[in-house]
């Protein structure tokens, strides 16, 4: 691997001035990571709880969807969640979303509880051109 000096700790680099398929490299390979992560620990958090139910119905034409069927109580003692929402949204809902996760999260940060839990939140506009996502029938 090239080894660099910089005058400085840090080198930014302009965001656009990086490939497509640079920065689409460098990015998914930290967010896959941590994602299966958080997957990792769901998968256990889920065979841990056993005090709901998978509900799984028809969505659309040719989907499904899977989800969790708990009452109210469980839901409440409940420490893991994870989902995945398609918003319709204006741009300033979106921007009100992003920066309330932002300030949730940062108001979580910096406990030293015993415990270490994985948190991933974030909103994005659906893509006009799908490169991941190319061959994906979920809309």
């Amino acid at each position: 691997m090239p080894q660099y000096r910089a005058p400085a700790r840090k080198l930014v680099i302009p965001f656009e001035l990086i490939s497509f398929d640079t920065r689409v490299r460098m990015l998914d390979e930290g967010r896959l990571r941590v994602l299966r992560r958080f997957m990792d620990g769901m998968d256990e958090a889920l065979a841990d709880w056993r005090s709901f139910g998978l509900a799984v119905a028809a969505y659309g034409e040719e989907g499904s969807v899977i989800d969790l069927e708990e009452t109210d109580a469980e839901r409440a003692r409940r420490m893991h969640t994870d989902g995945w929402r398609s918003l319709e949204l204006t741009d300033d809902d979106a921007l009100e979303l992003s920066r309330d996760l932002e300030e949730l999260v940062a108001r979580h940060t910096g406990r030293t509880g015993p415990k270490t839990y994985l948190c991933h939140a974030g909103v994005a506009p659906d893509p006009v051109f799908r490169s991941r996502s190319a061959t994906d029938r979920w809309s």
